[in-house]
């Protein structure tokens, strides 16, 4: 019997691509969460999971989307929302002045004020890391102090 190469559908589903966020998007839709967080083992620290890609599914505080949302379905814009949390946190990362981020980014870019309690708790899980097991001591520990 030979083996043949494994179809698309077989394929497993990588982080950061527009399928995988598409899947996750449905399944945190599915059972009404209000995000999903796909955490991996960190390349440079083992033993530590960190941000590998999420899903945001709250509430909006501001509706800053493309022009034409008109056209586009409620999965696309909740997809779109979830990629303007990405490009916010990279661009906070970066370190830019906030003069020259407001000089070049477009009109529908996200800016800090326009985000609620949980898209900024969303956007803040990007930087953690942690061990497992160790994470909620942390947190608890974080939200007495």
């Amino acid at each position: 019997m030979m083996a043949s190469a494994p179809s698309a559908q077989e394929e497993p589903l990588q982080p950061g691509t527009m399928q995988f966020r598409k899947q996750l998007a449905a399944a945190v839709r599915s059972i009404s969460w209000t995000y999903a967080i796909f955490w991996s083992i960190s390349t440079t620290r083992p033993g530590v999971l960190t941000w590998k890609d999420g899903f945001y599914n709250g509430e909006v505080k501001t509706r800053k989307i493309g022009s034409s949302t008109m056209e586009l379905t409620a999965e696309q814009l909740l997809l779109q929302r979830s990629e303007q949390l990405r490009e916010l946190y990279s661009s906070l990362l970066s370190g830019e002045c906030a003069d020259q981020q407001r000089r070049r980014r477009p009109v529908t870019a996200l800016s800090p004020e326009d985000l609620g309690n949980m898209e900024w708790f969303y956007m803040v899980c990007m930087t953690y890391a942690f061990r497992p097991g160790q994470w909620y001591t942390s947190l608890i520990y974080s939200i007495i102090s």
